[in-house]
């Protein structure tokens, strides 16, 4: 049991080491899910409505949309912790990823012992493309155009905005 694990861990991985390139294919997705850190909040994170928005309007310039079929979702974990005196400064992440599920029907294998695992476990989260930043960031307040903007959300867009751009070199390289 334990030798059809390892098999199929290692029939799966070559996949993960070659995802690189897979960035070309991806054109579309059906939704994004923003997923906060435990301590996001520390640094006033907590609105996922406006980084979906940035983030769906910058992968539609790249040619990546929003697509019901499609069995892609794109994910965008968003971490921050505040530290510092009086915790004024927050560290934030983002790790941008374009996942999509590997069923245990499209898996074919003549070993019994694999087959028995893949069909017990069911389904294996794919993640064909991943992308992160990291910063920090002062936890003020400005005001421009008469509007409030976070510096912590303005660093968040402005990682979304870099990622971006590494999507973008991605996509031209691998043609």
């Amino acid at each position: 049991m334990i030798r059809g694990i390892i098999t199929l861990l290692c029939v799966l991985f070559p996949a993960t080491a070659f995802a690189g390139n897979a960035i070309k294919e991806i054109s579309g997705y059906q939704k994004i899910d923003v997923v906060f850190s435990q301590n996001a909040h520390t640094c006033d994170l907590k609105d996922a409505k406006k980084f979906t928005e940035h983030l769906t309007k910058k992968l539609a310039s790249l040619g990546i949309k929003q697509n019901e079929n499609s069995v892609v979702v794109a994910r965008l974990g968003i971490g921050g912790s505040s530290f510092g005196l009086i915790k004024g400064f927050c560290a934030v992440g983002t790790d941008l990823s374009f996942q999509t599920v590997l069923k245990s029907n499209n898996i074919v294998t003549k070993n019994q012992d694999v087959r028995a695992a893949v069909d017990r476990l069911g389904a294996f989260p794919v993640n064909l493309y991943s992308i992160g930043q990291f910063a920090v960031a002062p936890r003020v307040e400005s005001v421009t155009a008469g509007k409030k903007q976070n510096k912590v959300d303005e660093k968040i867009y402005q990682m979304i905005d870099h990622m971006a751009e590494k999507i973008a070199q991605g996509k031209v390289k691998a043609n």
